[in-house]
């Protein structure tokens, strides 16, 4: 019996070796939400120099940050020439931190092709470019966003340039918190210099200018826009009406928008040959793709839906949900609305064979929609 209860306080005690020991090797899961997966971004906290490398990131998925008790700025860019590719896909900043800072004479950011979604605020600008950096943005998309100002530049020799950006449906709304100092999607100050190359500014709500433009006491502040600004839909705290932009009596605005015409253009179509197509109304009322123009659908803007034969392109072709081409006087500026959810590639009709470019789009309604002054066909891709 003796031997037997040793046996037994052995076999007892090996048990609990193993369990403490399967503790130890397998610990137990926190409970908290699991990291993102890769997107092609870090997903730390990080500072970019000149020593840094990679220099290029490509999106391969949506990104979402979710470090919700960290402080600072997620991705900082103190010196050295960066690329981010966002290939249409959308950044999620779900913490209260800024998400980009680029600072320094000679820091260059390149971020193109790229939404960025804010909802948590909480935050004085979501992006920020200061003290002689420069920022060059091309079909950059600030959508949903809660922080004001969306984005600020600061500091001589500071320069951003957005060609083809919107910022759309973002602002404090309802809080009533106005500062007279900010714009509710951009804040241009200390002799910085902006250059807006076509850009939309629709839905922003929550202060008295979309864009704010102020100088200090011996500095000068720029503001230059180029081509088709649309600013729409753009209300104040109060719910009314803002001003597209607020300006100094001691700053640079240079308006280089094309003019309202009070007579329908002449239309100007391209030269390449095409087949007879239908007018944008009529593919309207048989697809549900909506087409809308500066100067009317009337103005000699043309469309006709494609199929996987029309794309030319099979890669596109084996996987597509709708597409349409447009021609005609497109550089008046079109908006496409495809009546399905989705990412929008445009084939450029002036490259031969058509050159693949990605498009920044918005969803209204359960559309996705796009502008573009350029002819060519328009993709509807799956989102994923």
């Amino acid at each position: 019996k003796g031997h037997l209860n040793e046996v037994r306080l052995a076999r007892n005690v090996l048990l609990c070796f193993l369990i403490v020991t399967v503790f130890l090797v397998f610990p137990v899961q926190s409970q908290g939400p699991p990291p993102s997966p890769p997107c092609g971004l870090p997903m730390a906290v990080t500072t970019f120099t000149s020593a840094t490398t990679p220099k290029v990131y490509n999106l391969t998925r949506d990104c979402t940050f979710l470090f919700l008790t960290l402080t600072g700025t997620h991705l900082t860019f103190t010196s050295g020439e960066f690329t981010i590719n966002g290939n249409g896909f959308t950044i999620f900043a779900a913490s209260p931190n800024p998400l980009i800072e680029v600072s320094g004479a000679g820091t260059v950011l390149n971020l193109n092709d790229v939404s960025i979604n804010q909802p948590g605020g909480g935050v004085s600008q979501l992006v920020y470019v200061r003290s002689g950096a420069r920022l060059n943005a091309e079909s950059l998309t600030f959508q949903y966003t809660s922080v004001q100002p969306t984005m600020r530049v600061d500091g001589i020799g500071t320069e951003v340039h957005l060609t083809d950006s919107r910022f759309l449906d973002n602002g404090r709304r309802g809080t009533g918190v106005v500062d007279e100092d900010i714009g509710s999607a951009l804040t241009v100050t200390g002799g910085a210099r902006v250059v807006i190359t076509r850009g939309v500014f629709s839905g922003n709500d929550g202060q008295a200018g979309v864009i704010r433009v102020i100088s200090g006491v011996s500095t000068v502040s720029t503001l230059e826009l180029i081509g088709r600004v649309a600013f729409s839909g753009n209300t104040n705290a109060a719910g009314r009406s803002a001003r597209d932009v607020r300006l100094e009596a001691n700053v640079i605005f240079r308006d280089g928008r094309p003019k309202e015409k009070k007579k329908t253009p002449t239309p100007r179509p391209t030269a390449t040959p095409r087949p007879l197509a239908t007018t944008c109304i009529d593919l309207n009322e048989a697809s549900g793709i909506v087409v809308s123009a500066t100067y009317g659908l009337a103005s000699g803007i043309q469309c006709q839906r494609l199929d996987g034969g029309g794309i030319g392109v099979q890669s596109l072709a084996d996987n597509f949900i709708d597409a349409v081409d447009v021609w005609g006087y497109v550089i008046q500026g079109v908006e496409v609305c495809f009546p399905q959810i989705g990412r929008v590639v445009f084939l450029d009709a002036h490259t031969s064979p058509r050159a693949i470019v990605p498009l920044a789009s918005h969803a209204v309604n359960g559309q996705t929609c796009v502008s573009i002054d350029s002819p060519g066909s328009l993709v509807l891709m799956p989102a994923g």
